[in-house]
């Protein structure tokens, strides 16, 4: 599928400047131009290039399967999609079918009215392919506003060799990262690398185990106090200046191998954990899933859970019944499955979890962290609205680093954050 791009440059926040993407098909008719019989319905993703040529490639399929329909598309990178929904939501410029986050339902439907409900649509949608615990994420105010695609939450990939070849134990809690640490440090390793979300998610950890506190409410409000942001931005510091993190928590995501960035283990998505762990394989060395960091007496894990990415439809949409059509197709068809694969994580559709077990497509690393939060799940928690907003992980992240450089106070910097928390989300 050729296609014809137009690239508009926008920036998030201080950490990100990206690009989007609206893409449309070459030879694609006008409305008024459409063949006779065919509904032309929008559908917008963001994603790699890998993720944008298997989409394109599915959707030319369900176009071939479903004649009356064409579905014009529309991605991006992460940031610009991000970037650029608040604008073509409220202007009912959005698409009839979206990919979303799931923190997005408390932004965009805070009453449950935001989106279509889907169970008006079960005549074309399978949700029994879903069990109704996975679906109970996507309701809100009793309306099933989105699916969810697969499960993800922050999980650590290790190098066992170099575990072995140390002579450490993989890592159990806080205590154990730095024990690794005074051994790597002297082999000019460092623990592990990651992005700053997933550090940020480790510190709200961190703080539950320690505090026995719930960082944010059910309804999004932050419950943490200034002394406790100070607790969390003095392991931030100790983590870096004992070299237990790789120092540029900013650009990790960048192809970097094993070598060039001299770490023993990652700490991601657990969706991500396969792409990352190719970049860090050393020749003939094993990959494993590790254990999350849990003090062995805290009264909470402070781990959380959450879907990896949602479908939903456009409340407004001219063409629901076609949209719910296609949103079927890409949660439930085995065909789309194949190409998909666990690209957005272990898919929950029974249908498509059961086509790649047959034709044995599940990646070893990406099951081994399906399996790690299914034993867990007791333990972990349903992450909540605002805890993982892009402005207040932007907002810590950027203060944590003023702290631990040096250019802030420890008392600046959790005023600061503090401030801004408490600002936003207990309005």
């Amino acid at each position: 599928m050729q296609n014809k791009c137009k690239f508009a440059l926008l920036t998030l926040g201080l950490l990100f400047t990206t690009e989007f993407i609206s893409c449309q098909k070459e030879n694609y008719p006008l409305i008024n131009q459409l063949p006779s019989k065919k509904t032309l319905i929008s559908f917008s993703w963001w994603g790699n290039s890998l993720r944008n040529d298997y989409t394109l490639e599915g959707l030319q399929l369900f176009e071939k399967n479903n004649p009356d329909i064409m579905v014009e598309p529309y991605y991006g990178p992460w940031h610009g999609y991000e970037q650029q929904f608040p604008d073509r939501f409220y202007s009912n410029h959005a698409e009839d079918l979206m990919m979303i986050q799931y923190d997005w339902l408390s932004i965009y439907s805070k009453d449950g009215d935001g989106f279509y409900d889907l169970n008006k649509l079960d005549k074309w949608i399978e949700l029994n392919n879903l069990t109704s615990e996975d679906l109970s994420y996507g309701y809100v105010n009793g309306i099933l506003n989105a699916v969810p695609v697969a499960f993800n939450t922050t999980v650590p990939v290790w190098d066992i060799n170099l575990f072995e070849e140390y002579h450490l134990s993989l890592p159990e809690n806080w205590d154990d990262l730095f024990k690794c640490a005074a051994v790597f440090r002297e082999h000019n390793l460092y623990t592990f690398g990651t992005m700053g979300v997933n550090l940020y998610l480790l510190l709200i950890a961190y703080i539950e185990q320690t505090q026995d506190k719930t960082a944010f409410s059910p309804d999004g409000h932050f419950n943490l106090n200034e002394t406790d942001v100070k607790y969390m931005l003095q392991l931030y510091k100790k983590l870096f200046d004992e070299k237990v993190i790789y120092p540029d928590i900013l650009t990790f995501e960048s192809e970097k191998t094993a070598e060039e960035s001299n770490v023993a283990g990652i700490v991601c998505w657990s969706h991500e954990c396969s792409s990352y762990a190719e970049r860090f394989k050393r020749v003939d060395h094993k990959v494993q899933i590790g254990n999350y960091f849990i003090d062995e007496n805290a009264p909470v894990s402070g781990w959380y859970i959450k879907p990896s990415s949602m479908y939903a439809i456009n409340k407004n949409s001219r063409h629901p019944e076609e949209a719910a059509r296609l949103l079927n197709f890409l949660l439930n068809d085995p065909d789309m499955a194949l190409l998909q694969k666990n690209d957005k994580g272990i898919p929950l559709s029974n249908r498509a979890l059961t086509t790649l077990l047959e034709t044995k497509q599940i990646d070893s690393l990406e099951y081994d962290s399906l399996m790690k939060m299914r034993f867990y799940s007791k333990e972990l928690k349903r992450m909540t609205p605002n805890m993982e907003n892009s402005l207040l992980v932007i907002t810590f992240i950027e203060h944590a680093r003023a702290y631990q450089s040096g250019k802030e106070s420890l008392n600046k910097a959790s005023r600061e954050i503090y401030t801004a928390f408490c600002t936003y989300c207990n309005k």
